[in-house]
């Protein structure tokens, strides 16, 4: 999906770029550091998680193994076979897929280092990708808010105030340029919204299953449990919050088309404000839901 989307993505920044080109005179947000650190803390949290459940399953020694049938196989000649519990990074490989991907392999002579090579890239790989999904919902939606607030503070700032036709209508088109934009984005995320949320309520199931699980073994692996579940609702919370930014931006500037005085009441202003109250602005998942404040509490 992100390949595809790749492909159009230099058109949308076009698109992206006119917009904020027509908006300079309201000033250009900034998002540097807020972006920054959503993105560091982010990936800092996942990381931490993906080590952490690495290690807890992978110790030398470790009496609470997740799939204990993992861990000793009878032979052709009916013998047990234990799982290397070395030191080395090849002993590591055979311990991190036959106790964190035992459901990969057959039996115990299936896994060989290559095996076990790929399935360690491919675990960190989907690690990255299943965070960098949220994390991009995010930053898409934070920069699509900012520009929604830009309008806002900037029609906050002449609240009351007599203005032209042309006034109102350059802050209408404005508005349209920036619902457009919205719509745009989300014809092309969509898909990416959709499984994003989808997969995150998956996993804070499995997870609160496991973690009902994991009262069975060590005070450790519980406490794991606990950390990875509130990073997960942490993180859920964090991509509908950034999402519903952006319904919550464009709804501010209702207050402030009502505080038109009677005098500077036109045209324009009547057709600003039957677009603003009529149309709805959020990011979806596939058009079968939008993602706002209230999408929240039904998830919950």
């Amino acid at each position: 999906m992100f390949i595809k989307l790749a492909k159009k993505w230099p058109k949308l920044m076009q698109d992206w770029r006119t917009v904020e080109v027509s908006m300079r005179r309201f000033g250009a947000p900034r998002l540097g550091w807020k972006s920054t650190t959503l993105a560091v803390v982010l990936l800092v949290f996942a990381f931490t998680e993906h080590g952490l459940h690495n290690w807890l399953n992978t110790r030398p020694g470790g009496k609470d193994d997740i799939a204990s049938m993992s861990l000793i196989d009878n032979d052709d000649n009916g013998s047990l076979i234990l799982i290397d519990q070395s030191a080395t990074f090849i002993g590591y490989l055979e311990r991190f897929s036959l106790k964190t991907h035992w459901y990969l392999y057959d039996d115990y002579n299936s896994y060989n280092p290559v095996k076990g090579f790929l399935v360690m890239w491919l675990s960190l790989t989907a690690t990255f990708l299943w965070n960098f999904t949220d994390l991009f919902i995010m930053l898409v939606s934070s920069a699509l808010a900012a520009q929604f607030k830009k309008l806002t503070k900037a029609m906050h700032a002449v609240r009351g105030q007599m203005l032209t036709m042309s006034q109102w209508q350059e802050y209408r088109e404005t508005y349209t340029s920036l619902t457009h934009l919205v719509k745009k984005i989300d014809d092309h995320i969509n898909v990416i919204v959709a499984l994003s949320i989808g997969s995150n309520i998956y996993f804070i199931c499995a997870q609160l299953i496991t973690e009902i699980d994991s009262i069975k073994h060590s005070y450790f692996r519980t406490l794991f449990y606990m950390y990875s579940f509130m990073f997960l609702v942490f993180r859920t919370t964090a991509v509908v919050m950034q999402a519903s930014a952006i319904n919550d931006e464009s709804k501010k500037i209702v207050p402030e088309i009502f505080m038109c005085p009677t005098h500077s009441y036109s045209i324009e202003t009547q057709r600003f404000l039957q677009e603003v109250t009529s149309d709805y602005v959020a990011l979806t998942g596939l058009k079968m839901f939008s993602i706002t404040r209230n999408f929240l509490l039904g998830v919950s």
